[in-house]
């Protein structure tokens, strides 16, 4: 994604930064072999994963000018996984930058494959717009209702970090025998089910929220 065509070209703005990866190569392992030497004596040192930011300049053969980059090196008992992202904002911290900038516009496009491709919410087969407008309105709830199931109720577990889809399926899709009574709808869960955990912690959540 690192394009040396609009580098050059936002070098020019006065209202344009960007951010992006950048592939490592032999140089830029060379820059940062400071901070992965670092990262990886301290895993070795106590044995515990270890995380080094570093940033420096930097320009590639065909750019026009140099850029800086900020290298993340994490060194674990699965080896030391080195990564770069090439940007032009220079007043935010090394660290800031790669976490709260970067890893957040990967974070935004996670929530958007949710969006569209678990709860399906591009199915916009109507014929009128505004029936259409309607649907997405209705994936939108059940995005937000799914999502406050997951930092609510399911926060702290197994699930508080997984897909849409796998809530739906071990959670949301579970038989169950409804009646409809004079005044009220009546929902029996099975006696055993592998999710009954979630069901009872969400129901202990409500009564203390009842009282």
């Amino acid at each position: 994604f690192c394009s040396k065509e609009f580098m050059d070209w936002s070098s020019g703005q006065s209202n344009v930064e960007f951010i992006t990866g950048l592939t490592g190569n032999s140089v830029l392992n060379n820059l940062a072999k400071i901070t992965i030497e670092s990262a990886e004596r301290e895993y070795k040192a106590y044995g515990k994963p270890a995380k080094r930011y570093h940033s420096f300049e930097y320009k590639a053969g065909p750019w026009e000018l140099s850029q800086r980059i900020v290298v993340k090196v994490e060194a674990n008992g699965m080896g030391t996984n080195i990564r770069y992202i090439v940007s032009s904002l220079r007043n935010i911290r090394t660290r800031e930058l790669y976490e709260n900038a970067y890893c957040a516009r990967g974070a935004a496009e996670l929530r958007i494959k949710d969006h569209k491709t678990y709860l399906l919410s591009d199915r916009m087969s109507c014929s009128s717009f505004l029936a259409n407008q309607f649907r997405l309105f209705m994936h939108s709830a059940a995005y937000v209702l799914i999502h406050t199931l997951q930092s609510e109720i399911l926060r702290g577990t197994e699930l508080s970090k997984a897909t849409m889809k796998t809530i739906q399926l071990k959670l949301i899709k579970v038989a169950a025998h409804v009646k409809i009574l004079k005044t009220k709808v009546k929902i029996e869960l099975p006696v055993e089910f592998c999710s009954k955990w979630a069901f009872e912690k969400g129901f202990n959540v409500f009564d203390i929220l009842r009282t």
